[in-house]
């Protein structure tokens, strides 16, 4: 009996193909096949678990990054509000220069829950995989969200539109968190656009005002070109 291993042309999936000697009975081959299923089965999750574990996630270190991001806005999303409690008051830096935060996630403050990185529509999970906990905030409907500062849920409308759409992931290595990742919700279940949050730009966020990091944020204004600068506008006939 043999099982010979065959790759596909992209090398990804493997072909398996059995070669049987003439006058193997039934069992036998039936056995084969068996042994076949579990090495393409094998295969088949190995490169799923590859495809999870090479989730490439670019990471925003300034302010500049942050706003190109569009992370938050336009109102009435409230991720950059969140950003901002976060950094101000809720991350603190040890000293041994690692962040540790104003409470641990997993006692539900502020509406803290456990993210468990499911696969999502198209088999990617949004974050790679690891064996260390991820934790989520920013649902404004959670319980404990209400211990959220108001300027975080004053735009929160109840209904169905982008006022509870945006969220901060952390993954905790004991009591440090090692990574924070902004994202939103592009429907109930799967996630947009994902970005790393430097501990650089936590720190930057940490020494400004809450007017004047928003400030920051706010899109270019657009001139018409049309209008004379003294606001005056003229028509000659």
């Amino acid at each position: 009996m043999l099982v010979a291993e065959e790759w596909n042309k992209d090398r990804t999936t493997p072909l398996i193909s059995i070669n049987t000697k003439p006058g193997l009975d039934v069992k036998s081959t039936s056995l084969t096949v068996q042994l076949a299923e579990r090495v393409l089965r094998i295969y088949t999750q190995e490169e799923l678990n590859l495809r999870s574990v090479m989730v490439r996630i670019d990471t925003i270190d300034d302010l500049f990054k942050l706003k190109e991001s569009e992370f938050g806005r336009p109102r009435p999303r409230h991720g950059l509000n969140l950003l901002y409690w976060f950094a101000h008051d809720y991350v603190n830096v040890n000293s041994n220069n690692r962040m540790v935060p104003l409470a641990h996630p997993k006692t539900g403050l502020y509406g803290f829950h456990m993210f468990h990185n499911f696969p999502q529509a198209k088999g990617e999970r949004p974050l790679p995989s690891h064996n260390l906990p991820y934790f989520e905030v920013g649902n404004l409907n959670a319980p404990g969200a209400n211990r959220l500062p108001q300027y975080v849920m004053q735009d929160f409308t109840h209904q169905r539109d982008d006022s509870n759409k945006d969220r901060i992931i952390v993954r905790m290595r004991g009591d440090v968190l090692e990574k924070v990742y902004i994202t939103e919700h592009i429907d109930k279940t799967d996630f947009g656009r994902t970005h790393e949050i430097s501990q650089d730009l936590l720190a930057t966020i940490k020494n400004m005002k809450r007017k004047e990091f928003l400030q920051k944020m706010e899109p270019p204004r657009n001139n018409n070109p049309l209008r004379p600068k003294n606001g005056c506008c003229c028509t000659i006939l």
